[in-house]
């Protein structure tokens, strides 16, 4: 997760969503019959596919969700975190984050803007 003094403290990133300036245990919600833990997004963020084909954003207050704190590392994206689904807003219903055959995408921590439970994009 880039090269911030503060990266090895993000591991494992998706067991905790944070509370004010505290971590708490991942939201957990059974998706396409699997658990898997759900963020929602204190500020816009942007996402790209596996690919690295273009680059998509996210509303604040959207909910994503993913199963791991795996990173783009092997795309040049270090800062980027795989998720797999986003909450569509207007049904309710969970899509995948990318519409493409893999379904994922990594979407930008913004550590440098915040890091800390009570300033992490996703909380």
């Amino acid at each position: 997760m880039g090269d911030y003094p503060w990266a090895s403290y993000q591991y494992p990133y998706h067991n905790y969503n944070a509370s004010g300036s505290s971590l708490i245990a991942s939201k957990i919600e059974v998706i396409d019959g699997y658990p898997i833990s759900v963020f929602k997004l204190s500020r816009p963020a942007t996402y790209k596919p596996n690919d690295n084909s273009y680059v998509g954003s996210i509303s604040s207050g959207y909910e994503i969700a993913t199963t791991s704190s795996t990173t783009g590392s092997s795309s040049g994206n270090e800062d980027f975190m795989i998720f797999y689904k986003l909450k569509n807003p207007t049904t309710g219903r969970w899509e995948n984050l990318v519409k493409d055959v893999y379904g994922y995408g990594f979407v930008d921590l913004d550590l440098a803007a915040g890091s800390m439970p009570n300033d992490r994009t996703v909380c």
